[in-house]
C-alpha cells in the first residue's frame, strides 16, 4: 500500500449501486467477472494518480489523495472506463487528514462516506470543501446546492461533476428534506452493526413503536438520531425529533409534537384532532427523546401518536414504556475497538495527542465504553495522558461499583462525571451549576446575564465537555444537566439564580413583543421560537410565587402563541396566570383577559371567549388602557350572535379608540377586522376601502403578518370582481411577505388565491400546481379549510379540462373534508363556474354518484385522484 499522506487531502468514497439486484440479474459467475473488472478499473486509477486505497469492503472502495486535483482525475477516469452494467457512485471531500495506527479518524473522514452514499450510479459528488482547492475553469461542475447529510451535520454545498458524453440528469440526492432533526457536535462513530440491525427492526411492516432503552450516556439519543436519519427514504412525510428532556408535564406531550412538525391548532378543532389530521395522511417518523421523567403519564399520548394513520413512534428512554406493541431495543456501550476510535477522535478535534493504543483501550474498559463517560476523558486528555487518567479516576470508580443500587454503567458515568466536576476550580463549579437553571439551553447573553458568568469560564466548561454549543445556543446533556441541578439546588443561591432567569426572560418577552407590532416582527417570532422552554419555566416558576410577574409574562406572550397557533399551550397558561392574580384591574391582566378570550375563540369555545373578552373589556377601561380596549371592542364586533347594527357599532367605536391612542398599528388592526366585518356583511365597497387603509397602516408600521391578511382580503375581492390581474399583485407580495416570518397560514392563503387567479385566467396546469402547493400547507399544518379549498380548486380544473366525473369526484370530497371544520369551499370561494358546467353535462344522477365516491375518499387518495391527471404547469 501506497504511503497514506498526512495534511490536508481528499477523500473518496465509492461503492456499486444496486449490487445485490446486479448479482440477481447476472448471476454469481458475470457478476464476478464484473466486479473483478471494476476492481481493476479503481486500482488502475489510482496507480495513475497518486492515490492510496485505505480500506475495501465488498464492492466499495475508501481512497485518499494529497491532491484534490488527482482526485477528480482519478474518478473521472473510473466513470469513464466503467461502460459495462456496473454503475459506480463516488463522493469526494477535502479536509484534515488525522491518522492514528495506519487509520483515518475524524470528522472529514465521515462527512466523505456521507458524500458517497448521497449519490446514484455513475454521478460523482463533491463538497465545496474540495472544489475550492481545484483550479477555477479547469473541471466542469453543476452547483447542487445545500443539502443535509446523514451525518446529520449542517447543510453543506454539493456539486456533481460533469462527465462527456454521460447523462447529466440524475434522481434527488439522498439527503434529507423533511426534518428538523438537529445538528449533533461530531458525527456518529461506529455502531454500523446497531444502524444495520434497526434498520431491519423499521422495515417490519406492523412495527410502529420503538423503544430505545439504557443508561445514560450510552448513546441513545445519538444512535437513534443517526437511525432515523438513515431511513428517511422510507418516510416521504417527514422524520421529526421532539426534545423532550425540559418538559415536565406529560399533557403536553402532544402540543411539543405538533410544533417540532410545525402543525398549528386549528380554529374550532382541537390540538389533538388536527395532529392526528396531519398525521393520517402519509408515512412520518417521530423520534420522541428522554421521555422517561414523563412516564407513566404520558404513555397514553405514545399510544395515540402509534395509532395515527401511518406515524411510526420512536422513543429514547431509560426505561421501557410497557405499552402493547413496544419493540424494545436496549443501547449497549460501544464496541472496544470504537471506544478507542471516540476517544483518539475527540482528542485529536481538541488538538491533543491522543498517547499511547494500550493506555486508551484499558482507559476506555475501566469507562465500560460508554460514549458520555470516554468523551469527558479525552477532554482531559491535554493535561493528563490517558494512564494518568484512569489512575485518578480509578477509586472514584471502584467507589461507585461497589454498591447495588443503580445500574452499574450508570455508576460509571456517574462516576465519571463526578471526576469531571471535582477538577474544575471554584467558579467553574458556581457556572456550571447555575446552568442548569436553563430550559432547552441558551445564548450567551442569557448566560452572562443571569449567571453573571465569566467567558473565559464558560469556554473552560466548553473544553472539558460539560457544556456544548450549536449555533448561537450553549446547552448540556440531559444526564450532565441532571449532574448539574442536582448542585444548584444544593446552593444557597438557587432562588436567586431562578429569580434571575425569570427577571430576564420576562424582560425579553415583553421587549420581543412589542417587536411583534413592527418592522423587528420576524425576528422576534424567531427569538420566541427559541426561548419558547424558558419562557414556559420562567411562567411555571412565578406561577405561585408572584403573580403580578406571571400576568406580565402571560400578557407579553400571547400574541406568540396566537401567531404561532399554540392556542392549547397559550390558554392554560393564561387561565392558571388568571385563577391565581388577585382580582383588581391592572394593564397586565386586561391583556391576559383578551388574549384568553381570542385563544377561546380560535378554538370554536364562543362562550368562554365572549365572557373573557367582556371582563377584559372592563378591566381595559378601569385601568385606561384605550389600546387593549380597542382590542377587545373589535373582536367582539365578530361575534356573530350579535345583530348586525351592534357589530358595526362595535367596529367604529375600536377604531374612534386607536385613532385617540395614537398607535399606527393598532389603527390598522381594528380598520382591517372593520373591513373584513364588511365583507362578511356585503358592503364589499366600503370593505375594500378599509382593508386598503389597514394596508398601509400595518405596511407603514412593518407588520408583516396583518399586511399578508389585508392583502390576502384585497385580492379575493379582486378576484370577485373579476380583476385577476389587481389580484395577482396583491397576491406575489403578500407571499413575499408571508415567507419573511415563515407565516404558514398566510403562505396557504395566498398559494390558495393563487391557484384560483391563474384558473380565472384559463392556466390550468399553474392552477394545479398552486393547488397542490397548497395541499401540502394543509397536511403541514393539519388545516381542513386549506385541505378542502385545494381539493375544491383540483375540481374545478378538471372540469374545465372536460373531466366532468372526475370533478364530481373531487367536488365531493372537497365538500366531506371540510364539514369537520364548518368548511363549505362551493360557498365560500368565488366559483369560477366550471363545475357548474360540468354538472350540467354529466346529469345530476351520474354527478351524484361521482360525488358520493369523492365523498368517501381520504385526503391522500383524494389528492392522488386530483394530482395523477392534472395538466402540466404552462
Amino acid at each position: 500500500m501506497a504511503e497514506l499522506p498526512t495534511g490536508t487531502v481528499t477523500f473518496l468514497f465509492t461503492d456499486i449501486e444496486g449490487s445485490t439486484r446486479l448479482l440477481d440479474e447476472l448471476g454469481p459467475n458475470a457478476y464476478a467477472e464484473a466486479l473483478a473488472a471494476h476492481q481493476h478499473v479503481v486500482r488502475a486509477a489510482l496507480a495513475a494518480h497518486d492515490g492510496a486505497e485505505v480500506d475495501t469492503q465488498g464492492d466499495a472502495f475508501f481512497c485518499v489523495f494529497a491532491s484534490a486535483r488527482d482526485a477528480v482525475a482519478a474518478v473521472l477516469e473510473i466513470q469513464q472506463e466503467l461502460t459495462g452494467p456496473i454503475r459506480v457512485r463516488a463522493g469526494l471531500h477535502s479536509g484534515e487528514a488525522l491518522l492514528h495506527d495506519d487509520r483515518y479518524i475524524g470528522t472529514d473522514v465521515h462527512r466523505a462516506a456521507r458524500v458517497g452514499g448521497a449519490g446514484h450510479g455513475g454521478q460523482t459528488i463533491l463538497t465545496a470543501a474540495t472544489s475550492g482547492l481545484l483550479e477555477p475553469g479547469t473541471t466542469e461542475l453543476r452547483d447542487l446546492g445545500e443539502h443535509r447529510l446523514k451525518d446529520l451535520t449542517a447543510p453543506v454545498r454539493l456539486y456533481q461533476l460533469e462527465i462527456d458524453g454521460r447523462p447529466d440528469e440524475f434522481p434527488p440526492l439522498r439527503s434529507l428534506h423533511r426534518t428538523n432533526l438537529p445538528v449533533p457536535a461530531y458525527p456518529l462513530i461506529g455502531r454500523e452493526r446497531e444502524l444495520q440491525e434497526v434498520a431491519g427492526l423499521f422495515s417490519t411492516a406492523d412495527a410502529r413503536l420503538f423503544t430505545f432503552t439504557g443508561p445514560g450516556g450510552v448513546g441513545k439519543t445519538r444512535l437513534a438520531l443517526q437511525a432515523v436519519a438513515e431511513s428517511a427514504e422510507g418516510f416521504p412525510q417527514g422524520v421529526w425529533w421532539v426534545p423532550l428532556a425540559s418538559l415536565r408535564d406529560p399533557g403536553l406531550l402532544l402540543a411539543s409534537v405538533a410544533l417540532a412538525l410545525g402543525v398549528r391548532e386549528q380554529p374550532g378543532q382541537g390540538l389533538e384532532e388536527t395532529l392526528l389530521d396531519v398525521l393520517s395522511t402519509g408515512r412520518a417518523i417521530l423520534l420522541l427523546d428522554n421521555l422517561e421523567h414523563l412516564l407513566p403519564a404520558a404513555a397514553a399520548s405514545v399510544v395515540t401518536l402509534r395509532d395515527a394513520g401511518g406515524a411510526t413512534v420512536v422513543v429514547t428512554s431509560r426505561e421501557r414504556l410497557q405499552i402493547s406493541g413496544e419493540h424494545v431495543y436496549t443501547v449497549a456501550p460501544l464496541a472496544a475497538s470504537e471506544a478507542v476510535e471516540l476517544f483518539c477522535a475527540r482528542t485529536s478535534a481538541l488538538g491533543f495527542d491522543p498517547g499511547d493504543a494500550e493506555s486508551i483501550a484499558e482507559l476506555c474498559s475501566r469507562l465500560d465504553n460508554l460514549p458520555l463517560a470516554i468523551e469527558l476523558a479525552a477532554a482531559r486528555a491535554g493535561l493528563l495522558a490517558p494512564a494518568e487518567i484512569l489512575s485518578r479516576l480509578g477509586d472514584r470508580l471502584d467507589r461507585l461499583k461497589a454498591g447495588r443500587d443503580a445500574d452499574p454503567r450508570q455508576q460509571t458515568l456517574r462516576a465519571t462525571i463526578g471526576w469531571s466536576y471535582d477538577l474544575l476550580d471554584r467558579s467553574e463549579r458556581d457556572l456550571f451549576a447555575m446552568l442548569a437553571v436553563f430550559a432547552g439551553g441558551a445564548t450567551i447573553d442569557a448566560i452572562e446575564a443571569v449567571c453573571n458568568a465569566d467567558l473565559d469560564v464558560l469556554a473552560s466548561l466548553l473544553d472539558k465537555s460539560l457544556v456544548r454549543k450549536t449555533g448561537e445556543r450553549v446547552w448540556m446533556l440531559e444526564t450532565v444537566r441532571e449532574f448539574a441541578f442536582e448542585q444548584l439546588v444544593a446552593d444557597p443561591a438557587v432562588d436567586e439564580v431562578g429569580d434571575r432567569h425569570a427577571g430576564y426572560h420576562l424582560a425579553l418577552a415583553e421587549s420581543w413583543d412589542r417587536e411583534l407590532r413592527g418592522p423587528g416582527q420576524a425576528a422576534a417570532l424567531e427569538r420566541f421560537a427559541a426561548e419558547r422552554e424558558n419562557l414556559r419555566a420562567a411562567v411555571e416558576r412565578v406561577l405561585d410565587r408572584d403573580s403580578p410577574m406571571t400576568l406580565r409574562l402571560v400578557a407579553a406572550l400571547w400574541a406568540f402563541w396566537f401567531m404561532r397557533g399554540h392556542y392549547q399551550e397559550g390558554r392554560e397558561l393564561l387561565t392558571a396566570a388568571l385563577e391565581r392574580a388577585p382580582a383588581e384591574a391592572t394593564e397586565a391582566r386586561a391583556s391576559a383577559l383578551v388574549g384568553a378570550g381570542l385563544l377561546a375563540w380560535e378554538q370554536g369555545d364562543n362562550r368562554v371567549a365572549l365572557g373573557s373578552l367582556e371582563e377584559g373589556l372592563v378591566c381595559a377601561r378601569a385601568v385606561g388602557s384605550a389600546g387593549i380596549e380597542a382590542n377587545a371592542v373589535t373582536l367582539l364586533s365578530h361575534y356573530r350572535e350579535l345583530g348586525r347594527e351592534e357589530r358595526i357599532r362595535l367596529g367604529e367605536e375600536a377604531i374612534a379608540l386607536a385613532r385617540a391612542s395614537g398607535d399606527r398599528w393598532l389603527l390598522g388592526l381594528v380598520i382591517g377586522n372593520q373591513g373584513s366585518l364588511m365583507f362578511e356583511l356585503g358592503e364589499t365597497e366600503k370593505a375594500t376601502a378599509l382593508t386598503e387603509d389597514a394596508y398601509r397602516l400595518c405596511r407603514g408600521v412593518g407588520d408583516a403578518s396583518l399586511s399578508v391578511l389585508w392583502l390576502s382580503n384585497l385580492a379575493q375581492e379582486a378576484l370577485r370582481d373579476g380583476d385577476s390581474a389587481a389580484a395577482r399583485v396583491r397576491l406575489r407580495e403578500a407571499l413575499e411577505l408571508a415567507r419573511s416570518i415563515d407565516d404558514a397560514r398566510g403562505i396557504g392563503a395566498v398559494l390558495s388565491n393563487s391557484g384560483w387567479v391563474e384558473l380565472f385566467e384559463g392556466n390550468l396546469g399553474r392552477a394545479a400546481y398552486y393547488f397542490e402547493e397548497t395541499a401540502a400547507i394543509a397536511r403541514r399544518l393539519g388545516s381542513r379549510v386549506y385541505g378542502a379549498d385545494a381539493l375544491w380548486g383540483f375540481a374545478q380544473v378538471a372540469a374545465a379540462g372536460g373531466d366532468a366525473g372526475r370533478a364530481a369526484s373531487l367536488a365531493g370530497a372537497a365538500a366531506a373534508y371540510g364539514v369537520a371544520a364548518g368548511f363549505d369551499p362551493a360557498n365560500s370561494i368565488p366559483s369560477a363556474g366550471h363545475v357548474d358546467a360540468a354538472r350540467a353535462v354529466l346529469g345530476e344522477p351520474a354527478w351524484q354518484r361521482a360525488w358520493a365516491e369523492g365523498a368517501e375518499l381520504d385526503f391522500d387518495a383524494a389528492l392522488r385522484l386530483a394530482v395523477n391527471t392534472q395538466p402540466a404547469a404552462q
